[in-house]
Protein backbone atom coordinates (compact mmCIF):
# COMPACT_ATOMS: atom_id res chain seq x y z
CA UNK A 1 0.00 0.00 0.00
CA UNK A 2 1.56 3.30 -0.82
CA UNK A 3 1.43 6.37 0.83
CA UNK A 4 -0.92 8.02 -1.74
CA UNK A 5 -4.13 6.00 -0.24
CA UNK A 6 -4.03 7.61 2.78
CA UNK A 7 -3.93 11.05 1.57
CA UNK A 8 -6.73 12.98 2.25
CA UNK A 9 -8.38 15.66 0.01
CA UNK A 10 -8.84 19.11 0.89
CA UNK A 11 -11.98 19.70 2.21
CA UNK A 12 -14.28 21.81 -0.04
CA UNK A 13 -14.61 24.62 2.55
CA UNK A 14 -10.83 25.19 2.13
CA UNK A 15 -10.80 25.14 -1.19
CA UNK A 16 -13.20 27.85 -2.13
CA UNK A 17 -11.33 29.73 0.87
CA UNK A 18 -8.19 29.35 -0.65
CA UNK A 19 -9.53 30.05 -4.06
CA UNK A 20 -10.56 33.53 -2.41
CA UNK A 21 -7.74 34.17 -0.89
CA UNK A 22 -6.12 33.98 -4.45
CA UNK A 23 -8.97 36.15 -5.73
CA UNK A 24 -7.68 38.93 -3.12
CA UNK A 25 -4.70 38.70 -4.31
CA UNK A 26 -5.00 39.58 -7.25
CA UNK A 27 -7.23 42.21 -6.71
CA UNK A 28 -4.60 43.67 -4.49
CA UNK A 29 -2.00 43.71 -7.38
CA UNK A 30 -4.66 45.65 -9.24
CA UNK A 31 -4.76 47.65 -6.76
CA UNK A 32 -1.35 48.13 -6.44
CA UNK A 33 -1.63 48.67 -9.96
CA UNK A 34 -3.80 51.94 -9.59
CA UNK A 35 -1.65 53.44 -7.00
CA UNK A 36 1.15 53.25 -9.25
CA UNK A 37 -0.93 55.01 -12.29
CA UNK A 38 -2.44 57.29 -9.40
CA UNK A 39 1.14 58.66 -8.26
CA UNK A 40 2.35 59.10 -11.73
CA UNK A 41 -0.11 61.33 -12.06
CA UNK A 42 0.45 63.08 -9.15
CA UNK A 43 2.36 66.77 -10.22
CA UNK A 44 6.05 66.69 -9.15
CA UNK A 45 4.97 69.85 -7.35
CA UNK A 46 3.03 68.28 -4.95
CA UNK A 47 5.26 65.86 -3.02
CA UNK A 48 3.84 63.03 -1.16
CA UNK A 49 6.60 62.61 1.08
CA UNK A 50 5.85 59.22 3.24
CA UNK A 51 2.18 59.85 2.33
CA UNK A 52 3.09 57.50 -1.00
CA UNK A 53 4.87 54.67 1.25
CA UNK A 54 1.77 54.89 3.28
CA UNK A 55 -0.30 54.18 0.32
CA UNK A 56 1.63 51.34 -0.60
CA UNK A 57 2.79 49.56 2.93
CA UNK A 58 -0.65 48.03 3.98
CA UNK A 59 -1.57 46.85 0.26
CA UNK A 60 1.41 45.41 -0.21
CA UNK A 61 1.89 43.63 3.14
CA UNK A 62 -1.70 42.64 2.52
CA UNK A 63 -1.39 41.47 -0.73
CA UNK A 64 2.05 39.55 -0.48
CA UNK A 65 0.33 37.81 3.23
CA UNK A 66 -2.80 36.53 1.16
CA UNK A 67 -0.43 34.95 -1.81
CA UNK A 68 1.38 33.52 1.11
CA UNK A 69 -1.68 31.73 3.23
CA UNK A 70 -3.37 31.02 -0.07
CA UNK A 71 -0.28 28.88 -0.84
CA UNK A 72 0.49 27.84 2.15
CA UNK A 73 -2.71 25.89 2.65
CA UNK A 74 -1.79 23.01 1.40
CA UNK A 75 0.74 21.99 4.09
CA UNK A 76 -2.22 22.06 6.67
CA UNK A 77 -0.51 23.99 9.50
CA UNK A 78 -2.23 24.69 11.86
CA UNK A 79 -0.73 28.82 11.77
CA UNK A 80 -2.03 28.74 8.10
CA UNK A 81 -5.33 28.73 9.06
CA UNK A 82 -5.32 31.35 12.44
CA UNK A 83 -3.21 33.63 10.47
CA UNK A 84 -5.83 33.22 7.36
CA UNK A 85 -8.47 33.45 10.32
CA UNK A 86 -7.32 36.74 11.41
CA UNK A 87 -5.86 38.81 8.14
CA UNK A 88 -9.59 38.19 7.01
CA UNK A 89 -10.89 39.63 10.10
CA UNK A 90 -8.44 42.54 10.22
CA UNK A 91 -9.14 43.25 6.28
CA UNK A 92 -13.13 43.35 7.39
CA UNK A 93 -12.14 46.75 9.42
CA UNK A 94 -11.42 48.85 6.45
CA UNK A 95 -14.88 48.25 4.59
CA UNK A 96 -16.85 48.30 7.59
CA UNK A 97 -15.39 51.82 8.88
CA UNK A 98 -16.02 53.36 5.53
CA UNK A 99 -19.52 52.07 5.30
CA UNK A 100 -20.29 53.18 9.17
CA UNK A 101 -18.54 56.23 8.57
CA UNK A 102 -21.97 57.58 6.00
CA UNK A 103 -19.62 57.14 2.75
CA UNK A 104 -21.66 55.47 -0.28
CA UNK A 105 -21.63 52.16 -0.52
CA UNK A 106 -19.78 50.63 -3.64
CA UNK A 107 -18.71 47.51 -5.18
CA UNK A 108 -15.62 47.46 -3.97
CA UNK A 109 -16.78 47.90 -0.24
CA UNK A 110 -19.08 45.27 -0.65
CA UNK A 111 -16.30 42.96 -2.27
CA UNK A 112 -13.94 43.66 0.88
CA UNK A 113 -17.09 42.66 3.09
CA UNK A 114 -18.21 39.49 1.62
CA UNK A 115 -15.01 37.66 0.56
CA UNK A 116 -12.94 38.08 4.48
CA UNK A 117 -16.99 36.88 5.04
CA UNK A 118 -17.11 33.75 3.25
CA UNK A 119 -13.18 32.98 3.43
CA UNK A 120 -13.76 33.30 7.73
CA UNK A 121 -16.88 31.12 7.45
CA UNK A 122 -15.44 28.96 5.13
CA UNK A 123 -12.31 28.11 7.73
CA UNK A 124 -14.47 28.57 11.05
CA UNK A 125 -16.40 25.45 10.18
CA UNK A 126 -15.60 21.86 12.27
CA UNK A 127 -14.30 20.52 8.67
CA UNK A 128 -11.61 23.21 7.95
CA UNK A 129 -10.15 22.49 11.90
CA UNK A 130 -10.20 18.53 11.33
CA UNK A 131 -8.38 19.37 8.17
CA UNK A 132 -6.19 21.66 9.26
CA UNK A 133 -5.28 19.50 12.66
CA UNK A 134 -4.63 16.99 10.73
Amino acid sequence: MSGYDEVESMPRDVSVARAIMWVQAGLGVIALLFLIIFLSEVPAEADLGPTGLLLFLPTTVTTVLLAVLASAVRSRRKWVRITALVVQGLGLLGPLITTASGESVTVFNLLGMLLPLVVIWMLARSASAEWFNR
